[in-house]
């Protein structure tokens, strides 16, 4: 089964190097990494990527590394790999900056990027995979890849499921949530047993 795949793409060669090190080392048993300095060619290989089929878990791609004779490189990704986490690497002075800033929170409003992490500056760099680690988990349970997960199903402010959501976060048990009346939510009902799928199906009247 071929592996799913991590783009690392930057201008500075420098940083895509300890980029593609770090992500190596620590998950090159289980995905692939492909580091490309050029967005354009980046985006060849993405393209590539999609027609052989393969699954891309992440695109980090620098702050200068966005653009290309296309437009966006981050809209072209979630064009041609959906599921695939969208990463801004930005240096750790990048809040310190305004301008720099203000372009970050705007991209994640409009949702051109999903994330952003602090490109790594030692190795190894544990906040970096600390990041990393929990694209991947979503990404994972996003996909479906995550046998032991928990889908918790409810209203959007129920008590109950509320309750759930933070005692498997504090534990740490691998869980996402939707929403009873999701398409999402109605096929997890669907796929429950009947007891349980009659349980959730007795939601009360609001008043």
């Amino acid at each position: 089964m071929a592996l799913p795949v991590l783009v690392a793409v930057d201008g500075d060669p420098d940083v895509l190097e300890e980029v593609e090190i770090q992500l190596v080392q620590r998950y090159g048993s289980d995905y692939r990494v492909e580091a490309v300095r050029d967005p354009d060619e980046a985006l060849q290989k993405l393209t590539e990527l999609r027609d052989a089929s393969a699954d891309v878990a992440l695109v980090l791609a620098g702050q200068s590394s966005t653009g290309t004779a296309r437009g966006e490189l981050l809209d072209h990704v979630r064009r041609l790999h959906p599921h695939a986490k969208r990463i801004l690497l930005i240096a750790e002075s990048a809040w310190t900056d305004e301008p720099t800033a203000n372009a970050i929170r705007a991209s994640m409003a409009l949702g051109r990027i999903d994330y952003y992490v602090v490109r790594p500056a030692a190795s190894p760099d544990e906040v970096f995979h600390e990041a990393v680690s929990e694209f991947l988990l979503e990404w994972s349970l996003e996909r479906r890849l995550v046998p032991q997960t928990v889908h918790i199903v409810g209203e959007q402010w129920s008590g109950r499921a509320y309750e759930l959501r933070d005692t498997f976060a504090r534990c740490a048990v691998p869980h996402d949530f939707c929403l009873a009346d999701s398409e999402k939510g109605r096929e997890l009902v669907a796929q429950a047993e009947p007891g349980i799928a009659e349980h959730a199906a007795e939601r009360p009247e609001p008043p």
